[in-house]
């Protein structure tokens, strides 16, 4: 498995719970391998399982839609996130 950093990647977006515990599996548990990396998150929920899981969350959506994490991430880099 290429970890995102490795793959040029520069955020990582989780839509569910079940979405971040499923890459931190295939991870083998080591979350260090998004550092520097966009951590997005659909809400709030999915936030606090990334949290658990060692993750440092640098976007949270508003509304938890699909729509909304795009708002979100737009708003992140429009203001000059990384």
């Amino acid at each position: 498995l290429r970890t995102s950093g490795s793959a040029g990647c520069t955020c990582d977006a989780f839509t569910s719970s079940s979405t971040v515990t499923n890459l931190v599996k295939a991870l083998g548990g080591k979350v260090e391998a998004l550092d520097g990396v966009v951590v997005a998150s659909i809400g709030p929920k999915t936030t606090e399982t990334a949290l658990a899981a060692g993750l440092k969350v640098t976007v949270t959506a508003d509304e938890a839609t699909i729509p909304g994490l795009v708002q979100a991430l737009e708003k992140h880099f429009r203001e000059g996130g990384s």
